[in-house]
């Protein structure tokens, strides 16, 4: 969904971390994001386990909708 991007979009702008947008699918609401970040920084580090965590949460999220029979949308499917 819009609100998870702009979730994770405002956490890299924010941080200023370089990123390229590699492919979007707007008929799978799909965009494919490239991280460049310093494996090296605990700041760094800590950014991408959140952003990771952002993903899951979602992805948890999204499949629970599928078991009720709803798509991400919340529409029965």
């Amino acid at each position: 969904p819009l609100d998870m991007i702009l979730d994770v979009m405002e956490l890299i702008l924010k941080e200023k971390l370089k990123h390229q947008i590699i492919a979007i699918n707007q008929n799978r609401s799909l965009l494919i994001l490239a991280l460049l970040y310093d494996k090296g920084s605990a700041h760094h580090k800590t950014l991408m386990v959140n952003i990771n965590q952002m993903l899951e949460n979602y992805n948890d999220f999204r499949f629970s909708q599928l078991e009720e029979g709803k798509d991400w949308r919340g529409k029965q499917l």
